[in-house]
């Protein structure tokens, strides 16, 4: 094996790893047992679009997302978060607005 598929072949285990990990932050979100305040700490969906992890909510989808994040820019101050953002840029003060969002559109 050359240096060159050593380093591919390491770099796909990595990339399965985050994938897991990724795929069990979305099922724990879906069934409950874990946060959306949890989920956006968690280490593995930090690269992940902010869009994709609220879908990952029971019964939501991406108009409900979509409006969700919509109705933000709107407060008083107005918080913008595009769904493509990478979970790991976001500001606390933009993760708390999302966590606020999800609450008001649950209910």
């Amino acid at each position: 094996m050359t240096p060159a598929s050593t380093q591919y072949m390491d770099a796909l285990g990595r990339a399965n790893k985050v994938r897991l990990a990724r795929s069990e932050v979305k099922h724990q979100l879906r069934d409950g047992s874990l946060s959306v305040e949890e989920a956006l700490e968690h280490p593995a969906v930090q690269t992940m679009p902010v869009g994709l992890l609220l879908e990952a909510q029971q019964r939501w989808g991406a108009i409900k997302v979509r409006r969700a994040l919509g109705r933000l820019r709107y407060r008083v101050p107005p918080v913008v978060v595009s769904e493509l953002r990478n979970v790991g840029d976001l500001t606390d003060r933009e993760r708390a607005a999302i966590v606020r969002a999800c609450g008001e559109s649950t209910r």
